[in-house]
């Protein structure tokens, strides 16, 4: 609804009472297209194909709507939800997240698995690069700070320029 409400502010310039109720048209319209492309799916439709063609995901859309496997608290609650509900061939009913909306469809189930080392390198990578570059940007910051001159300039301190520059 978020990106829906900025598109419609740039595109159509609308604000307000408006503004809301073209997001809740909007919304309806989405919610409309996931629950028919949901029943082409349950009637033999590919899922795949339909995903290829309708899914607004950059990431999965080439790949048929496909995320790999996925551990719980990957993704927003009530996608994982349905998602650690189904059985294998189903498929959910259209989910909403803060995303959008979702159709699942559980390709296949796999128990739970420590990884090895080389599978957890990649993301050990990662983290560390992260955390090293967030530890560089701290310092930076520190140093930065407590080398800083800050000059107040009397007329902005006493608000002279109030008087200068009223508010029209």
């Amino acid at each position: 609804p978020n990106l829906i409400a900025q598109r419609l502010q740039s595109e159509k310039n609308l604000s307000g009472d408006a503004l809301a109720s073209a997001v809740r048209e909007e919304m309806g319209r989405l919610r409309q297209r996931a629950e028919e492309l949901r029943r082409k799916s349950v009637t033999g439709i590919d899922f795949g194909a339909l995903a290829r063609q309708w899914s607004d995901d950059p990431a999965t859309r080439e790949r048929g709507g496909d995320l790999g496997t996925f551990p719980r608290n990957t993704h927003a609650r009530a996608f994982d939800d349905a998602a650690f509900t189904l059985k294998p061939g189903n498929i959910s009913d259209v989910v909403q997240t803060e995303f959008g909306y979702h159709i699942i469809k559980l390709s296949k189930r796999e128990p739970a698995r420590t990884q090895t080392l080389a599978e957890a390198t990649p993301e050990i990578g990662r983290r560390l690069l992260a955390k090293l570059e967030a530890d560089r940007l701290t310092s930076w910051l520190k140093d930065a700070r407590r080398k800083a001159t800050v000059r107040i300039f009397e007329p902005f301190r006493f608000g002279a320029l109030k008087s200068e520059f009223p508010i029209t």
